[in-house]
């Protein structure tokens, strides 16, 4: 005949007792653990450097680097060093003088080639001369004012046609004391054409900004004509 194991309330609970215990060992192990990694958490957080000693460190770096940098540029600008932040002036050109000041609107070699040219005119006209020089028919002015030109020059005919006939190399000998003017028209071209023995001088405005001067109405024509083309 077999017994049948009866289990008690009892063993129940040395069980449980037994399973308790265990358990507690275990927790205490964890405990254990945990304990040594904070111990150890500590032991780096105690031999690693404090911020403020990091920060002041990178500040110090930043100094001694900003330090180095200006002083190189500073002795760079200072001896003159080809890397010298110093902006360059190569290439930079004098300003011209124009040798009249009170020129308006004429450059220093057309003032000196018209002064040179009419000498005695400089003085009345010169300053609003923007442009003279020679052509196959005789010479072309641009000027920069109409009135007081054209003003001057009917005021000072006699000087103008003299000073024209000079610079047209007219021999003196084909003159006969002062020229004497009259209009003509001719292609459209109003002219006043002086007359001194043999002699002839012709000026014409061509619009408001240009003179032209020949020793003939023809050359004024083929003067207009070839500013026109």
């Amino acid at each position: 005949m077999t017994l049948q194991k009866i289990e008690t309330f009892e063993h129940d609970i040395a069980d449980e007792v037994l399973k308790k215990e265990a358990g507690v060992a275990k927790v205490a192990a964890s405990d254990a653990l945990v304990q040594d990694v904070q111990r150890e958490a500590s032991q780096q957080v105690a031999r690693a450097p404090s911020s403020p000693f990091l920060m002041s460190l990178v500040i110090a770096l930043v100094i001694i680097v900003v330090l180095g940098v200006g002083g190189y540029y500073a002795y760079a600008y200072f001896t003159g060093n080809p890397s010298s932040p110093k902006t360059s002036t190569s290439g930079t050109q004098p300003i011209p003088v124009t040798p009249n000041n009170s020129t308006k609107g004429t450059a220093p070699v057309t003032a000196s080639f018209f002064e040179k040219t009419f000498p005695e005119l400089k003085d009345g006209m010169g300053r609003f001369v923007k442009k003279a020089e020679r052509n196959p028919y005789g010479y072309t002015i641009s000027i920069t004012e109409y009135s007081p030109v054209f003003s001057f020059i009917v005021k000072n005919e006699g000087v103008f046609a003299e000073s024209v006939s000079n610079a047209l190399d007219i021999p003196a000998d084909y003159r006969s004391g002062s020229y004497v003017f009259t209009d003509t028209t001719i292609a459209n071209n109003n002219m006043r054409v002086g007359t001194s023995g043999s002699s002839t001088v012709v000026y014409s405005f061509i619009g408001t900004n240009t003179i032209l001067l020949s020793t003939s109405t023809d050359g004024i024509t083929q003067a207009s004509g070839a500013i026109i083309r």
